[in-house]
């Protein structure tokens, strides 16, 4: 069995990862009734990442297997300043996304994507790292458990009002 290659993103690339977006988001739309169509917003969800990795230090990440497009990260630091939190924990890197293609998954993909964007966080100096699921998203929540992620902060929603689809 061929190990993933994870190396940064290339011009190249775009395509791939436009489509991974779309499908990402298609996966997510059917957990959860505020994700838009992935064709809808992969373009525009791709131009916004860039911008927050180039203004935070990030970096996407690509896994290759056998020279074939196997799957794609995002991460960047974050700067907050709230002031409940101690210092090493208002700067943090963030994993703002994975995504295996469908025919490479149980192959530990995810894992190696994982650790590549951690280690190139911890080039910035971050002491942590946070990464956000749909909590209904079982396989990437499991995911991120199997690679030393532990749930750090849940946001619990409620629909009030108006019609409820």
């Amino acid at each position: 069995m061929t190990e993933p290659a994870i190396r940064l993103f290339r011009a190249e690339d775009r395509k791939d990862v436009i489509a991974a977006i779309a499908d990402l988001q298609e996966v997510e739309r059917a957990l959860h009734d505020t994700r838009r169509p992935g064709s809808e917003c992969a373009e525009a969800y791709f131009a916004s990442l860039r911008e927050r990795i180039e203004a935070g230090g990030g970096a996407i990440l690509v896994a290759e297997i056998g020279g074939a497009f196997a799957g794609w990260a995002a991460c960047f630091v974050v700067s907050d300043d709230n002031p409940a939190e101690t210092p090493d924990s208002n700067v943090y890197g963030y994993i703002s996304d994975v995504y295996v293609v469908p025919s490479q998954r149980g192959r530990r993909v995810s894992g190696d994507l994982l650790a590549a964007a951690e280690r190139h966080l911890a080039r910035g100096a971050v002491r942590r790292v946070r990464i956000g699921s749909l909590s209904a998203n079982r396989p990437a929540t499991a995911a991120y458990a199997r690679n030393g992620f532990e749930p750090y902060e849940i946001t619990f929603e409620k629909r009030i009002g108006g019609d409820v689809p």
